[in-house]
């Protein structure tokens, strides 16, 4: 499918969906992150035991302990892990899919 068939695609959906309609809610994102140091196996996968993480609130730096105490030749260097949990509502969950929906439909054209 052509960027140009995914925009029409994306227009139209949110035509299905008005503004009005639907209450806009504000929210902060940077609370309730988790955060792992390290290379994970399975990390990736949404039924990983992320329990013993470390929270954190963002904007947060792994290496906070180290930075700006040594040249930065000498931080630390490795893999890191953030992750959040979230529900969306109903309404967002509809609009994706409707477009995912659209989207194999257009795809196979």
């Amino acid at each position: 499918m052509s960027v140009k068939h995914f925009m029409m695609l994306m227009l139209m959906a949110l035509t299905v969906f008005p503004s009005h309609a639907v209450k806009r809610e504000k929210l902060n994102f940077n609370m309730g992150w988790l955060l792992q140091v390290g290379d994970l196996k399975g990390a990736e996968s949404t039924n990983y035991d992320d329990h013993p993480w470390q929270r954190v609130t963002l904007p947060h730096a792994w290496n906070q302990p180290e930075a700006f105490r040594v040249p930065i030749a000498q931080l630390s260097d490795t893999v890191m892990w953030y992750r959040k949990h979230f529900k969306l509502n109903n309404i967002v969950l509809s609009i994706f899919s409707l477009i995912a929906t659209l989207w194999r439909r257009l795809s196979r054209i």
